[in-house]
């Protein structure tokens, strides 16, 4: 009965599991039923059901498949089934965390009076990866009502139209992650996301290499899938550090498998705010990240204080900071304990309680 007395939220995206967004968004889908909204999920991709995060059983999830229906008329296919949706929901506030889904969302809320809040998640400047589909998504942000951004440098990407409906909101930290350990760490450096370019595993592979030559005892492990396998597998090969790497895939608690190794690391080009660096920092580990855009890494890590920062693709600064995480135990466990304060800082009730403000 608690939740006929709050407006109805439909969140738009296409698929509830994979990636960071639907992460992201699943945490936020249960906290504002908690609260007491009336959550809908409307699912564009039907033939991804299956891979999805674990949301409330009570809340109602509809699939559409616009994508099976169209080819080159999948976009219109979808907005048009979702104005439908909305129609049917007229005071219902709309959120979309995802580029495709944002432009649908955008295009189907024309005219009608739902408010429509969109948010970018990673470095506007790279993704989407073509000019027309990043058109696409600036045309959607000008459209919506509000604009989330992760960060400020990100904001200031877009035009002083959309920036002056931008807020920042960062991504809070997973409820369920495992306390920070205490004791003597593994000698195991961890990475954990999608082996792809934008990840940069190359810079990390040989940084690692240089450093195991002084420290060989140590191990690099990477959790993850993606198209960059063979290209890394082939990296590490001719690195000769084939006995020193593992790649063991998709973890599905892979917060137990990072929280005892010696530090997380991460090499990205560019990155949105990452979920793994969050965690990796709330469980209270040291951690090593590329100063990479959009500002993610900068705006949580302070140099030194709480974790290390390093230049974009320079594997020589990578692989110090790794020498000096070893070396320097007593640092590098004050630098643990500083991060593990995030954890109180990005709650999932108060970073809730922020998407609550533009409601």
């Amino acid at each position: 009965m608690k939740n006929m007395n709050k407006k109805t939220i439909i969140v738009v995206t296409e698929t509830m599991g994979v990636d960071g967004p639907e992460r992201v968004l699943s945490a936020l889908v249960d906290e504002w039923y908690k609260t007491g909204y009336n959550i809908k999920v409307v699912v564009t991709r039907a033939e991804l059901r299956d891979a999805t995060y674990k949301i409330n059983t009570d809340i109602d999830i509809h699939y559409i498949d616009a994508h099976a229906k169209g080819g080159t008329l999948s976009r219109y296919n979808e907005a048009k089934e979702l104005r439908k949706f909305l129609k049917k929901n007229p005071d219902a506030i709309c959120v979309s965390l995802m580029v495709s889904t944002s432009f649908s969302l955008a295009m189907a809320s024309i005219g009608l009076k739902n408010r429509i809040i969109l948010s970018e998640r990673n470095d506007p400047s790279q993704v989407p990866f073509t000019k027309i589909q990043r058109k696409m998504r600036d045309l959607s942000l000008a459209l919506a009502d509000s604009c989330v951004f992760q960060t400020e440098d990100a904001k200031a990407y877009f035009s002083k139209r959309i920036q002056k409906k931008g807020v920042i909101i960062h991504n809070p930290i997973n409820p369920a992650l495992p306390e920070r350990f205490d004791g003597e760490r593994r000698k195991v450096f961890v990475a954990a996301g999608r082996l792809a370019k934008q990840k940069n595993y190359p810079v990390m592979l040989q940084a690692f290499a240089e450093m195991v030559k002084e420290h060989p005892e140590y191990k690099l492990v990477i959790c993850g899938e993606g198209p960059e396998r063979k290209d890394l597998e082939q990296k590490i090969q001719i690195l000769g550090i084939s006995d020193k790497v593992e790649m063991p895939g998709f973890f599905n608690d892979v917060y137990h498998e990072m929280v005892d190794c010696i530090a997380y690391v991460s090499s990205s080009d560019y990155e949105g705010m990452s979920n793994s660096m969050l965690e990796a920092l709330a469980m209270g580990m040291p951690v090593i990240c590329t100063d990479c855009p959009i500002g993610g890494a900068r705006t949580v890590i302070n140099n030194r204080q709480n974790g290390l920062l390093v230049p974009v693709g320079d594997s020589e600064a990578f692989c110090q900071a790794m020498k000096y995480i070893i070396e320097n135990p007593e640092a590098t466990e004050h630098m643990g304990m500083q991060a593990y304060e995030l954890r109180k800082r990005l709650n999932i009730h108060d970073i809730a309680k922020e998407w609550e403000k533009l409601f």
